[in-house]
Formats: C-alpha cells, sequence, structure tokens
C-alpha cells in the first residue's frame, strides 16, 4: 500500500526537475508551444514515470526503455530541429537519473546493509528513494541551466555528423546503464558489487561530461580555425585594395577615427599616420564643389562607414565634383571596410573621372547644344513612366528654319538652334528632360504638373513668346516661331512611343492652323494627313 503523504512530495519534486530540463531545452532549441505549456508536459512525464517506476525491479530494462522513450518522444513533439539533435537531449536526462540512482540506491544499501533489490520491491522507499534521486537531480540541472547552459550552445552549432558522435556516445552510456540493472535483482548483500556501482554510475556520469566538452572544444575550435581563416581572407582583400592604383588612398581606424596611411598621386605622407582622419577629411572637402559638399561629407562620415558595416556591406561608393582653381573634375570614391582583429578598417579611394564623364555626356548629348539625344530622351521617359503615371510630352517645331538657312546661311542657322536650347533650359527645371532630335526640331517632358490645364496653357505660351524672334543681316531677315504639339499622359497613353506620336500629331495640327501657337491631343484617331514618324 503506497503512503499517501509520499505521492505529492513525489509530484512536486518530479514536476520541479522536469520544469528546469525543459526550461534548458527551450533555451536551446525552440519550443513549438507556449512556455507555459511546459508545466503540463512536466505533469504528464511525472504521471508517466509513476507508473513506470513501478515496474522496478520486476522488468528494469524495460522500466529504462519506457522511461527513455517519454523523454525522447516529448523532445521530438515539442522542440524544432534536427532529429538528432532532439535524442542528444531527451536521452541527456535519463542518464542522469540513472546513474544517479545507480549511485545512490548503492550508498543506501551500504548505509543499511540491506540487498538493492530491497529498495526497489517496496513502493514507499521507491517513491520516496526517487523523489532525493530527483532533488539530486534538480541540484545538477539548476546549475546547468546557471552555468554551464551558455556553453552548451556550442553543441547545438555542431554540424550533424558530430552530433551523431556525440549521441553514440549516450547511447553507449544508455546501454551500459540498462544493463547494469541486473543487480537490482540480487537478493544477497555484497560490497564489492554496491562499491561497483557507485563506480559505474560516477563514471557513467563522468562520460557523458566528457563527451560533452569534446563537443563543446571540437566546436569552439572549428570556430576559431573559421575566424582565423576569414581574418586571413579578410587581410588578403585589404591588402589588395591598398596596392591597387589610385589618386588619393586613404586608410583610416574607425574605431580610434584616426588614419593609419595617406597616399596621393602614390606618394605616401608619413605625417598623417596617427593623425586624425577628420583633418585629412577638412582638406579635401576645401576642393569640393559648393553644391556636393553636404553629399561629400555623409558619405566619408565615419559612422556612416561603420552603419553600412553594419548593415552587412562591406563596399559602397558616390561621386562628386571638385573646384580648384576655377576647374570643374568630376571624382568616384570608393570606401571598402574590413573587420580585422576586431577593429573596423576603412580603405577610401579616390580617382579622378572627368575622362569617363566627358565621354558619357558625349554619348548621352547632342553636340551643338548640350542637349539630351534622341535615345535618351527615351530612355529617361520610358523610365520615368514605369514608375509614375504622369507627365506632359512638348513637341517643339521651330518655324522658318530652313528660310533662316536659305537667306542667312547655316551660320546663322546653328546660332537660332543655339538660341532655343538655352530658352528652353531657362523654362524648364533641371529635373525636366529637355532634347533635340536633331535638325529643328525639339521636345521637353515635365515629369509633373500641378495645376495641369492653367500650368500647360502657361508653359506653352512661354515657349512661344521666348522663342519668337527676328534673325536678319545686311539684306535680309526672317522672324522665326515655334509650332507646339503637347500630349499628356493617360491610361491610355502610358508608354513614350504613343507620347510621341499624340504630341507629334498635334504638332502637326498646330502647323495646318498657321504656325506660331500649341495643341493639346485630345485623344482624337490621328486621321491619314498625318503621317507616322
Amino acid at each position: 500500500m503506497v503512503n499517501q503523504q509520499i505521492i505529492p512530495v513525489f509530484i512536486f519534486v518530479f514536476m520541479l526537475q522536469n520544469s528546469l530540463f525543459y526550461c534548458i531545452l527551450a533555451r536551446l532549441m525552440v519550443f513549438k508551444y507556449n512556455k507555459i505549456v511546459i508545466i503540463l508536459i512536466a505533469a504528464i512525464s511525472v504521471v508517466l514515470e509513476m507508473q513506470v517506476l513501478t515496474l522496478l525491479p520486476h522488468c528494469s530494462v524495460v522500466a529504462y526503455g519506457l522511461m527513455t522513450l517519454c523523454y525522447c518522444v516529448i523532445t521530438i513533439i515539442c522542440f524544432e530541429g534536427s532529429i538528432f539533435k532532439k535524442f542528444v537531449w531527451g536521452i541527456s536526462i535519463p542518464i542522469h537519473i540513472f546513474s544517479i540512482i545507480a549511485v545512490a540506491a548503492a550508498i543506501r544499501s551500504l548505509a543499511l546493509g540491506q540487498p538493492l533489490k530491497y529498495i526497489f520491491m517496496d513502493d514507499n522507499i521507491l517513491l520516496g528513494f526517487s523523489a532525493y534521486v530527483a532533488i539530486v537531480c534538480i541540484i545538477v540541472l539548476m546549475i546547468l541551466l546557471n552555468i554551464v547552459s551558455n556553453e552548451i550552445y556550442a553543441l547545438m552549432m555542431l554540424p550533424i555528423e558530430k552530433v551523431k558522435i556525440f549521441l553514440a556516445i549516450e547511447v553507449c552510456i544508455l546501454i551500459g546503464l540498462i544493463s547494469n540493472t541486473y543487480v537490482y535483482e540480487l537478493e544477497y548483500f555484497a560490497k564489492s558489487i554496491l562499491l561497483q556501482q557507485i563506480i559505474l554510475g560516477v563514471m557513467w556520469i563522468v562520460l557523458f561530461y566528457m563527451g560533452l566538452l569534446i563537443m563543446i572544444g571540437i566546436q569552439k575550435s572549428s570556430n576559431k580555425q573559421r575566424d582565423l581563416t576569414q581574418n586571413l581572407k579578410a587581410q588578403q582583400i585589404y591588402k589588395n585594395i591598398l596596392h591597387r592604383k589610385s589618386d588619393i588612398v586613404i586608410e583610416v581606424d574607425c574605431n580610434a577615427k584616426t588614419m593609419l596611411s595617406y597616399t596621393e598621386n602614390g606618394v605616401p605622407v608619413a605625417l598623417a599616420v596617427g593623425q586624425k582622419y577628420e583633418q585629412a577629411r577638412n582638406v579635401l572637402m576645401k576642393r569640393v564643389q559648393r553644391d556636393d559638399e553636404k553629399y561629400f561629407q555623409a558619405m566619408t562620415e565615419i559612422e556612416y562607414m561603420k552603419n553600412v558595416f553594419i548593415e552587412g556591406n562591406n563596399k559602397y561608393s558616390f561621386e562628386y565634383r571638385t573646384n580648384i582653381f576655377e576647374t570643374i573634375r568630376w571624382q568616384h570614391g570608393e570606401v571598402n571596410i574590413t573587420l580585422i582583429d576586431k577593429t573596423i578598417k576603412a580603405i577610401i579611394l579616390i580617382n579622378d573621372i572627368t575622362l569617363e564623364k566627358e565621354l558619357e555626356f558625349k554619348a548621352q548629348r547632342d553636340v551643338m547644344t548640350g542637349l539630351y539625344n534622341k535615345v535618351i530622351v527615351e530612355k529617361l521617359v520610358s523610365e520615368h513612366l514605369c514608375e509614375y503615371a504622369d507627365g506632359v510630352l512638348f513637341m517643339i517645331d521651330i518655324d522658318n528654319f530652313k528660310a533662316v538657312n536659305d537667306n542667312l546661311g547655316h551660320e546663322i542657322g546653328d546660332k537660332v538652334i543655339k538660341d532655343v536650347s538655352k530658352k528652353l533650359n531657362s523654362i524648364f527645371i533641371e529635373e525636366d528632360i529637355i532634347g533635340r532630335f536633331g535638325g529643328d526640331e525639339f521636345v521637353v517632358f515635365v515629369k509633373k504638373i500641378e495645376d495641369e490645364k492653367n500650368n500647360i496653357y502657361n508653359i506653352a505660351e512661354k515657349i512661344n513668346k521666348a522663342i519668337a524672334t527676328t534673325y536678319c543681316d545686311e539684306y535680309n531677315k526672317v522672324k522665326i516661331s515655334a509650332s507646339i504639339g503637347i500630349s499628356k499622359v493617360t491610361p491610355e497613353l502610358r508608354n513614350y512611343k504613343d507620347l510621341y506620336i499624340s504630341a507629334d500629331y498635334a504638332m502637326y495640327k498646330t502647323k495646318k492652323k498657321g504656325k506660331d501657337g500649341f495643341t493639346i491631343y485630345s485623344g482624337e484617331e490621328l486621321n491619314g494627313e498625318y503621317e507616322k514618324k
């Protein structure tokens, strides 16, 4: 008959033991449910353990096997991760319980001078004894929870192949503990067997922790090797960058905010080493074009470099202009950031790219006016229309331009083209796209017009007024004007080709009406009189 006073004690200590165990696992693996569920799981474990313990020593192998299965199944169901890692932790608590039982039972038998079988045959003694064993487990688990568990995190990072090694060690320990249960059925008292039980119990638990420490050591060694490899790789990249030819190379210690080296045009500046990085930056700032000062300052801030690195990037670039003796030149800045010996270091490379910019400008611009050419206008407008569903396209054709060339000469004709381009630049803002398509045809795309109707009319009238000019020489004079066609972005006109055709058609109608004016495309069908370009 089981003493009813023992049961609450048994339930309490085993509840505490299991709760602590699952709390440790919740720190090592992702728990699938609410943390409160841990108490419910611990309670279920206690009920199962009470039933399993009654099998001792009648069928000790089955009892130990069922208890191991209980912990493994709960771990597999309630936690996420590799099945092997779940088994590693599912087996760990039974190993502790069985080892402590072996040692504690042997000590008790020695103290009372009774065979081991008597402990396990009496349900009251067995439950009470198990409660003491659980208290020892609680002490061990509390030590793990507060001290050792941080080290055990390293084991969770191990590759599956190495986890299998530790799992194999655990399985061997478990087999040894279960096989050893035959002594619980002995009906005679033997000190040598009891001393052997104590030694074996301690040896099994020592072997468990030796295996654990070996696995942690393997992982730490692997981490150290990985860090060393990454460090060497970073240093190699660092040296490659440093040896790359650049106009200016500044090596910066971002932690100390000092310069490690400064080279300009291939000549090292020895005095710069160890100086504040801010000093070099201030010197460079004096060369920067006024409009680009704030941008240059932002891109070369040490805090900005560190933030870029923290966000996972180790490289960024920027462009700016310098103004030295009234000469504007383009510069390309590249910042490479690395972590070497726990110090964030940056290398700033600055190169003159004026020639590349000039070539790029020539590829995009009309040679005579500096306005965008036909290809670039189409590209820029199309890019805008991919993101935004607004804008207005103005097609502008110079009236009587042929008469200028015929009567006043091509030199005056060139002057007309240049004058028109200057006037268009004065009317529109930098964000607007202004282009020349060759001859006397110009195009302007305004990205956004707030008060659509009034502003379109006002802009068109400004263009007509600005372009209307009389050119003359000693014998002839020719008045030029502008015929303008306008098309607005609508749900029906959402691509560049349709906008261009519509604006060109509207300009054709302006010509038909007598020139020197504008027409806004109203959505009518293009008739046969108009030939699409």
